[in-house]
C-alpha cells in the first residue's frame, strides 16, 4: 500500500454509522449464511443433536420388558423358559397372566394368593433397563410415571429461569453452562443407585436442555441475517430428530441402560471447547450498552468471511440509534386479565391454548409410547424418530401454498383421527393387526410433530406486540403442563388388561388433537397478512388486505425476527 494511500481520507460512504441490522448483514453476502455464521450454526445444531439423544432415550431406558415373578425357593429361576420341568414349577407357583403375586399354601392346605416381592424379566431388549434393575412394577410402577412427570416438569422451569438468565447475564455464558450442567447431570444418572436419584439427576438435565435450547437458539438467530432465519429456525428441528433416531442404533448394541447413558453423553465432551469458539451475540451486548464490545464481534465476524470492506471504517453504531433503541410509544402493559376482558382475544387465548396442550401432550405422549407397542421396540422407535423428519418438511413448505390454519388444521385432524381409528384394529383384528396400531401412532405422531413446528410462528403472528409475550407465556404453559400429563396417559395400557391397554392411550391423545384440531378453525388466516402491532390490528386480522404469496414468503420472516428470536417452541 503507497503512502498516499496511507494518508488517504475515508468517504463519507465508508464513515457513515449502521444500523445493527445492516451491520450483520453486511458481515456476509447479502441473503446468505457466511463462513462464520455456518460455523456458528454448525456448533448450535451438533448440541441440539445431542440434546434430541439426551432427551428422549428415556424411552428405551425406561422401556417395560416383560415379566412375572420369580418362582419361591427357586434360585436360577429365569424369564426364559429353561424346560417342561421349569414349566411345570412356574405352572404350580404363579397364577396365569400374574406378574405380580404367587401362590401360598394355607394351613388348610387350600391355595392363596400372595403379592411377591422378587422378579424375573425378559432380556430380549433390556439387559438391564430401570425397570428391571430398580423393580419398578406391580405397586412400584407408577414410579415410571413419576418420573416421566418430573422430567416434563422440570422443562417448565428450565424455560423459565433460562429465559431471565440469558438476558440479564448474556447468551454465550447461559448457552455454555447450560450444555455442560445438562451433559453433567445426564452422566450422573448413569450412576444413580435408586430410582429417586435418577429422578433428580435427569429432572436437570431436562431443566438445562431447556435453558440452552432457547438461549441456544435466539443466540444463533442473532448471529443469522433477516433473510435465512425462518430456514435456520426450522432447520434445528431436523437436527434434533436425527438425535432421537441416532438412539436406536446405540440402544440395540448397547442393551445395558447405564452403559447406554454413558454412550449417549460421551459426544458432550465437545461442549467443554464451546466457551473458546463461539462469541456473545452482538445484539445482546448492544441492548446492555455494551457497544464497542458487539462492534468487535462483528468485525472480527465481516473478517472471517472476508467481507471486511463492507463495514465502515468509523465507529459503526455512534451518532446513530439501533432498531430496537428507538423511541416508540407503547401501549399500556396488558397481562391475562385484559385479554380476557376481549371476548375475540379471550377466545383465540382458549383455542391457542388447548392447541399448544394438544400438540405437546400428542407429541410426547406418542413418542413415550412408542415402547408400549407390538412389536420390536428398536423398529418403533426408529420409526418414531424418523416421521419427524417429513412432518418438518411439511411444515415448512405447506404454508406457502395453503397458510397456517389448514396447514395446522389438517395436521391436527388426520394424527388425532389416525389414532381414534386405532380402536378398531383391536375390535375386529386383535393381536394380528397389531402393525396398523402402529402405523396409525406413527401417522398420529406425524400430525402432532408438524403441529409443534407450526403452532409457535401462527401463535405469535395473531397476537399484538404488546401482548404477545404474555400469550406466547401462557400458551407454552399449557403445552408444559399437557406435557406432564402425557406420561400417565401412556402407562394406562399398563394398568388396564385386555385387548383395549395398546388403543387406549392412542384413542385419549387423538380425541384430544381431533378436538384442538376443529378448534383451528376458529382462529385467523395470518400468512400474507400485516403483522399486528396495536390491539386493533390483531381484532381486524382476517380482513386486512392479503399481500401476494410470493411478498410474503420474502418478507413475513423480516417483519417476525424480533418475536422470533424470543424462543422456539422446539423440543428441547
Amino acid at each position: 500500500m503507497s503512502s498516499s494511500d496511507d494518508l488517504s481520507v475515508p468517504d463519507e460512504a465508508d464513515t457513515k454509522p449502521m444500523d445493527f441490522e445492516d451491520a450483520m448483514d453486511n458481515t456476509t453476502k447479502p441473503g446468505s449464511f457466511g463462513k462464520y455464521q455456518l460455523f456458528l450454526y454448525g456448533l448450535f445444531c451438533f448440541a441440539t443433536t445431542c440434546t434430541g439423544a439426551l432427551n428422549m432415550d428415556l424411552v428405551i431406558i425406561l422401556g417395560m420388558p416383560k415379566h412375572r415373578c420369580s418362582v419361591p425357593g427357586y434360585a436360577n429361576d429365569t424369564f426364559e423358559i429353561q424346560g417342561d420341568a421349569h414349566q411345570a414349577l412356574i405352572n404350580a407357583s404363579i397364577p396365569e397372566g400374574e406378574s405380580c403375586t404367587t401362590y401360598d399354601t394355607a394351613q388348610n392346605g387350600s391355595l392363596l394368593q400372595q403379592k411377591c416381592s422378587q422378579w424375573v424379566y425378559d432380556d430380549t431388549f433390556y439387559s438391564p433397563s430401570v425397570i428391571s434393575e430398580f423393580d419398578i412394577v406391580c405397586d412400584k410402577v407408577i414410579l415410571r410415571s413419576v418420573t416421566n412427570m418430573l422430567f416434563m416438569f422440570f422443562k417448565i422451569l428450565g424455560g423459565i429461569v433460562g429465559g431471565q438468565i440469558s438476558d440479564r447475564f448474556g447468551r454465550k455464558k447461559v448457552f455454555c453452562f447450560s450444555l455442560l450442567l445438562m451433559s453433567l447431570s445426564k452422566l450422573a444418572s448413569g450412576f444413580a443407585p435408586e430410582i429417586y436419584s435418577l429422578m433428580i439427576f435427569r429432572g436437570f438435565s431436562s431443566c438445562f436442555s431447556v435453558a440452552f435450547y432457547q438461549t441456544g437458539f435466539v443466540w444463533a438467530m442473532e448471529f443469522v441475517g433477516s433473510s435465512k432465519r425462518q430456514i435456520a429456525g426450522m432447520a434445528s428441528n431436523f437436527f434434533f430428530a436425527f438425535g432421537v433416531c441416532l438412539v436406536t442404533p446405540l440402544a440395540y448394541f448397547i442393551r445395558n441402560w447405564r452403559h447406554l447413558t454413558f454412550a449417549i453423553t460421551g459426544p458432550c465432551v465437545f461442549f467443554f471447547g464451546y466457551w473458546w469458539l463461539i462469541e456473545e451475540s452482538p445484539r445482546w451486548l448492544i441492548t446492555n450498552g455494551r457497544r464497542k464490545e458487539a462492534e468487535d464481534i462483528i468485525r472480527k465476524v465481516a473478517k472471517f468471511n472476508g467481507k471486511s470492506d463492507a463495514l465502515p471504517a468509523g465507529p459503526l453504531f455512534e451518532g446513530t440509534k439501533d432498531k430496537e433503541d428507538q423511541e416508540v410509544v407503547p401501549e399500556k402493559t396488558v397481562n391475562c386479565c385484559t385479554i380476557m376482558k376481549n371476548k375475540t382475544l379471550a377466545v383465540r387465548l382458549i383455542c391457542l391454548s388447548i392447541n399448544w396442550a394438544a400438540v405437546s401432550a400428542a407429541y410426547y405422549g406418542l413418542s413415550l409410547n412408542s415402547g408400549n407397542l407390538s412389536g420390536d421396540i428398536y423398529i418403533n422407535y426408529l420409526v418414531t424418530g424418523l416421521i419427524e423428519i417429513p412432518a418438518y418438511i411439511y411444515a415448512l413448505f405447506a404454508p406457502m401454498k395453503f397458510g397456517r390454519k389448514y396447514t395446522h388444521a389438517f395436521a391436527m385432524i388426520v394424527g388425532g383421527t389416525a389414532c381414534i381409528v386405532s380402536i378398531f384394529p383391536v375390535i375386529f383384528g386383535g393381536s394380528s393387526l397389531s402393525w396398523l396400531i402402529t402405523t396409525l401412532s406413527t401417522i398420529g405422531k406425524f400430525g402432532a410433530s408438524a403441529s409443534f413446528a407450526s403452532v409457535y410462528i401462527w401463535t405469535a403472528e395473531m397476537t399484538p406486540t404488546s401482548m404477545r409475550v404474555v400469550t406466547l407465556g401462557i400458551t407454552s404453559t399449557a403445552a408444559r403442563v399437557a406435557s406432564m400429563i402425557a406420561p400417565y396417559i401412556t402407562d394406562l395400557g399398563m394398568l388396564i388388561v385386555g385387548p383395549f391397554s395398546k388403543a387406549l392411550p392412542l384413542i385419549i391423545l387423538g380425541a384430544f388433537g381431533l378436538l384442538a384440531g376443529i378448534f383451528s378453525f376458529t382462529l385467523p388466516e395470518t400468512l400474507g397478512r400485516p403483522l399486528p402491532e396495536t390491539i386493533e390490528d390483531a381484532l381486524l386480522l382476517g380482513r386486512a388486505p392479503k399481500i401476494s404469496t410470493e411478498d410474503a414468503n420474502q418478507t413475513e420472516l423480516e417483519q417476525l425476527n424480533g418475536k422470533q428470536s424470543n424462543g422456539s417452541a422446539v423440543k428441547a
